[in-house]
């Protein structure tokens, strides 16, 4: 994920690829979630985005869903990542998550398509839950990479917790994004036909938790939020 710098919003150029973090014992740790293996990030020195550290331990299952966090140890910071095993293009992606109360300035929750053979914006597109560090900015943001291109990003208000589904549909030449409430109401929808829409490409789905610039919480919203279920219907021209 290419993250945003407080304020200045200059691209950060130290990009992590996550294919090359391994478990914690060396080996990829798995979990499987809505029919679909799920490879579970883990660093032992901080890595992007942030940079921070993450750990399975902050990946816990409750039922067929599974609950992203940032935890505190020992004076450190370990946020939470998975990513799928399985490689996606042309399609719709279909996340239904919760928020049980409104995240931490500094935490960032993130929805993204990621190739990590595709630089230098590796094919990004995303829907996070961010305010980057600053308590009154837009929470809600859909993107298509480089973010700081004008109208390849979109902030907005919303209900600040609760059951959503985001929905993003990437088909040749346009993205659609739209968000959702636990009743099926659209809260907001963003259409893109800019120059950086992907073309077909292989990239894998990411769900992440984490500290923006690898801060400490601010101490004035949640640490966690629940992953319920994630499906995918491939483009049919």
């Amino acid at each position: 994920m290419i993250e945003k710098k407080r304020r200045l919003f200059i691209p950060l150029f130290f990009i992590f690829l996550t294919s090359s973090v391994s478990g914690e014992n060396g080996r990829e740790k798995m979990i499987k979630f809505s029919g679909d293996q799920w490879i579970i990030k883990s660093s032992v020195f901080k890595v992007g985005p942030g940079p921070n550290r993450f750990s399975s331990r902050s990946i816990t299952r409750e039922g067929d869903s599974i609950i992203l966090s940032i935890e505190g140890k020992n004076k450190r910071w370990y946020s939470g990542e998975i990513y799928s095993d399985r490689l996606f293009s042309y399609g719709t992606f279909r996340l239904t998550f919760s928020i049980t109360e409104p995240l931490d300035s500094n935490a960032v929750f993130g929805f993204f398509l990621y190739n990590d053979t595709a630089p230098p914006y590796y094919n990004e597109i995303d829907f996070e839950i961010a305010r980057w560090g600053i308590p009154g900015l837009p929470p809600y943001n859909f993107t298509v990479q480089p973010y700081d291109v004008e109208g390849n990003s979109h902030s907005f208000h919303s209900t600040a917790a609760g059951l959503f589904t985001c929905i993003i549909r990437w088909e040749p030449g346009i993205l659609v994004f739209r968000l959702e409430d636990g009743q099926a109401n659209t809260l907001e929808s963003w259409e893109y036909r800019g120059e950086a829409a992907p073309v077909e490409t292989e990239s894998r789905v990411h769900f992440n938790l984490w500290l923006f610039q690898g801060e400490s919480p601010l101490n004035d919203g949640g640490l966690t939020a629940g992953l319920h279920s994630f499906e995918y219907l491939p483009f049919e021209p």
